[in-house]
């Protein structure tokens, strides 16, 4: 019996260094993988870190505005070129310039 159990041993011993081994190996890909996505994920960054090109300037620059108007129904403000004109009144919407306009027969 101690012959049987010592030659089990012996083969659980090489299945074991097998284990390892193939471990290692495996443990050593796993590391390779996370270096090269490092390595390109670094790449990136520096591509991405290189000055964009120079952007044409506005045709509007930006201390000629819009003037603003307010509605006449709800006071909100709005630009000119987004109301609706009525009567030389301005209006938010279509709905709010229907309003005044009915306002303005009726009373």
């Amino acid at each position: 019996m101690a012959r049987g159990d010592g030659l089990r041993y012996d083969g659980a011993a090489r299945i074991s260094a097998l284990g390892n081994t193939f471990l290692a190996k495996f443990l050593l890909l796993i590391a390779l993988v996370i270096v090269v996505y490092l390595l390109f994920r670094g790449s990136r960054r520096v591509e991405s870190q290189q000055p964009a090109p120079p952007q044409p300037a506005p045709q509007h620059s930006e201390t000629t505005g819009e003037d603003m108007v307010r509605c006449s129904i709800c006071g909100v403000h709005l630009p000119r070129s987004e109301s609706f004109i009525s009567r030389g009144r301005f209006f938010c919407s279509d709905e709010h310039r229907r309003l005044g306009l009915e306002r303005t027969n009726h009373g």
